[in-house]
């Protein structure tokens, strides 16, 4: 394994200490939007750093420093004021107050643009969770929900609950960005005709070597470039195999009147744990809606904290997503006969990483590799326990 950096930087290149320290990992930002994610090997000059700002510029990495993850251009709509949205934003929660307190206070600089926050708890006690929200605030646009067990269970009686255009959904250990609340109104003004945006998902700063090598190889990104999918361009085993690079239900944003909803034989609370997020994409992209990745929709979230977390995460990874496919074959969502088409390009999805590491090694362990293997061979058959289950109920 390669040596492991040693020190979590982040902002504007101005910000960053003069020489920039040997063995660290720089997020750098324009504006509160990250543009650059850089490896230091040697102590360099700060100025060297400047055109790591600008997605125009040229990538000058050599000896000294590597670059992880690039924009290669703003996107669309950037720097320009946009109307608010009407937003209703959903978080599904089983009230523990060190995940739900963080993401509540976060949401107090832009909560008087929101229409409503809506916490649905499932799974948990109903008073400890109003106490932690009146804890954060009295406000009333804030408004406590109780659904059945289940993230997509809960996930659906916000939306039915919310009143805004757009329902934005946040997992409860997050924390917005600073660009957030403007990433949704530029999405939405820019791409008036998309029923899905998903945000840009950034580890908090890292602070052990699991997480360090977490972000090395990959981390929650899918980039730092705007991406605009029309499913009218895709087979629906495209749709499938699409999915995954496109976002994450921890920041996601749907046009209210979509018709969508999150499938409750998927995601935690159920024996498949996971892909019901994806699911959600992959149904409006079979349906020729149009789905959009906005890189400055951005949320904060806890990389796993060492290596037994990062093992358990690789293996819910690979079995969120065979739980995915299982789930859109017996539905009818994606022909058995287009799964397998597609399953060369999804398998090289799964086992490398793209973007800018070029060095051959900035990749998981071959133990971790095993370990997402496991979760896909057992995906499938979680999601058949799950279903089983959702009949007897």
């Amino acid at each position: 394994m390669p040596t492991i950096p040693e020190t979590w930087l982040e902002g504007p290149v101005a910000s960053l200490p003069d020489p920039v320290p040997a063995i660290a990992l720089l997020l750098i930002s324009n504006e509160g939007l990250p543009v650059t994610l850089l490896r230091t090997y040697h102590q360099i000059p700060r100025d060297s750093l400047m055109w790591a700002q600008d997605p125009g510029a040229r990538i000058e990495q050599g000896p000294k420093v590597s670059v992880l993850e690039r924009a290669t251009a703003y996107p669309s709509g950037w720097g320009t004021t946009h109307k608010p949205a009407d937003v209703s934003v959903i978080i599904p929660t089983m009230g523990d107050p060190w995940r739900l307190e963080p993401l509540l206070s976060s949401l107090q600089p832009v909560i008087a643009t929101l229409r409503e926050v809506l916490v649905v708890v499932n799974g948990a006690p109903l008073e400890p969770v109003v106490k932690r929200v009146q804890r954060v605030t009295s406000d009333p646009r804030v408004r406590v929900l109780v659904s059945a067990p289940g993230l997509s269970v809960a996930r659906n009686v916000g939306m039915t609950q919310a009143r805004g255009e757009y329902c934005a959904l946040l997992d409860d250990d997050v924390l917005v960005g600073p660009t957030w609340r403007s990433g949704i109104d530029r999405a939405v003004a820019t791409h008036p005709t998309a029923d899905v945006f998903t945000g840009s998902v950034i580890a908090t700063p890292a602070q052990s070597p699991a997480q360090f090598w977490f972000e090395i190889v990959g981390g929650f990104r899918k980039g730092f470039d705007e991406l605009v999918v029309d499913g009218r361009e895709l087979s629906r085993g495209q749709a499938l195999v699409n999915a995954s690079r496109i976002g994450t239900g921890a920041v996601m944003v749907l046009r209210n009147d979509s018709g969508l909803a999150f499938s409750e034989q998927l995601g935690a609370g159920t024996a498949a744990r996971g892909g019901e997020d994806l699911d959600v994409v992959v149904c409006a992209l079979v349906r020729g809606r149009t789905v959009v990745f906005a890189p400055d929709m951005l949320v904060r979230h806890p990389a796993p904290v060492d290596w037994p977390a990062l093992r358990r995460q690789s293996f819910e990874y690979g079995r969120g997503l065979t739980a995915l496919a299982a789930h859109q074959i017996v539905t009818g969502g994606v022909p058995l006969s287009q799964l397998l088409t597609q399953a060369p390009s999804a398998l090289r999805t799964v086992a490398g990483r793209s973007g800018y590491a070029s060095d051959a090694k900035e990749r998981f362990p071959a133990s971790y590799r095993a370990r997402e293997a496991a979760g896909l061979l057992v995906g499938g058959l979680d999601y058949a326990r799950s279903r089983w289950r959702g009949r007897r109920s």
